[in-house]
């Protein structure tokens, strides 16, 4: 993954960026210092069976990765009293099962777009099923884009 922009809070334009509950790469982050205060993530799952974080603002819930069902993702998302349904999107950082179990099952669902590169796309596709109309987002890891507000 090379950027994403989560509203108006971070930008990020960094080589790849590994979610374990932290941000553990970051490469030229503008106004990280004055923003990231604003954002809260948390780890909902972080292990070789299944990764999945929830970066959040007051008005953009970003899923990176849903490598859990979608039934554990309801059910860790409502220990921090967010609903699915509000999450914005899913950006999927790479096409390993661990990270891409639950996508196609929480496309379904609940019709919330998943982010991810095309190459991720061409690895993941058959093995979360179909996707419906509009939920699946393709991005260029050369170019920014914006999720959210």
């Amino acid at each position: 993954m090379n950027c994403f922009c989560i509203g108006s809070l971070c930008y990020f334009r960094c080589p790849f960026l590994v979610f374990a509950g932290m941000l553990q790469y970051g490469v030229g982050i503008v106004s990280y210092h004055r923003y990231f205060r604003k954002l809260k993530m948390c780890s909902l799952r972080s292990s070789s069976k299944g990764n999945s974080t929830v970066i959040y603002s007051e008005n953009t819930k970003i899923l990176v990765d849903c490598g859990i069902s979608g039934k554990t993702l309801e059910s860790s998302l409502a220990e921090i009293n967010i609903q699915p349904s509000s999450l914005d999107a899913v950006l999927i950082t790479h096409e390993h099962t661990d990270h891409t179990k639950g996508v196609g099952v929480v496309a379904r669902k609940f019709n919330i777009p998943i982010f991810a590169t095309y190459g991720t796309w061409s690895q993941m596709s058959k093995s979360v099923g179909e996707i419906p109309d509009g939920c699946r987002r393709v991005f260029d890891e050369t170019l920014s884009f914006q999720i959210g507000d």
